[in-house]
């Protein structure tokens, strides 16, 4: 039963660390600065992001649990460690799953299919804004696995 306490009391300490941080970045009056990088968050992202907290804590005895069983710790103190840190990184493990499970999830066709148009003129500068001909460009869209190019003539 402790090993269990002690994973709860690792998860419960990792969700109440990141609340205060989503309340100040939620903030009508939030600024990102550059050393933070960490941008405004919108409270449906907050809502989402506080649910994946209640999911990570609720599921850090799991996780510690398969933890016991692949580790079997030999003593009472490597299985409280154990357990504290299995519920303490269940964020991290379950970010990771989700990491996992988006990459092996098809992309749906839609996204593949979007369309639209660019149009201008690329023209040399130092050449009196003449067109360039054979110029070259790159158009990256949201899917940076697309690339398109296009050659001007």
């Amino acid at each position: 039963m402790y090993f269990i306490v002690l994973a709860l009391l690792g998860g419960a300490i990792s969700l109440t660390r990141r609340v205060p941080e989503y309340q100040k970045r939620s903030a009508s009056n939030y600024l990102s600065i550059a050393t933070d990088k960490k941008p405004y968050m919108t409270k449906g992202q907050v809502r989402e992001s506080l649910a994946f907290q209640i999911i990570q804590f609720i599921s850090a005895p799991l996780i510690a649990i398969v933890a016991y069983q692949l580790i079997d710790p030999g003593n009472l103190a490597s299985a409280v460690a154990l357990g504290f840190i299995a519920g303490f990184s269940s964020e991290a493990i379950l970010m990771m799953i989700r990491q996992l499970t988006n990459k092996i999830t098809p992309v749906a066709t839609d996204s593949l299919s979007l369309t639209g148009s660019v149009t201008g003129q690329v023209c040399e500068v130092a050449g009196g804004g003449k067109g360039v001909k054979g110029a070259s460009v790159n158009l990256v869209g949201h899917n940076q696995s697309k690339l398109m190019k296009a050659v001007i003539f």
